[in-house]
């Protein structure tokens, strides 16, 4: 959610009078930076999940045993 609609508006505008060359820069570093923070947030959930794992609070399971249990 956009915390605030005048500070991403304010945004906007101000990218809006970069060149043609700025923006599409502008573009590929908020796509490669969106990348690296969804690499993050992937490798946190491993941890987590190896870690529960590890305690015990989770279970190995199939493929099949999730789409059957997605099914009932």
């Amino acid at each position: 959610m956009i915390a605030s609609t005048s500070k991403f508006n304010d945004l906007l505008s101000e990218v809006g009078r970069l060149s043609l060359e700025e923006q599409t820069e502008f573009v590929n570093v908020l796509q490669h930076r969106l990348i690296e923070l969804r690499r993050d947030e992937i490798a946190a959930d491993i941890a987590e999940g190896m870690k529960e794992f590890a305690e015990g609070k989770s279970t190995p399971t199939t493929v099949e045993e999730i789409m059957r249990e997605l099914k009932s």
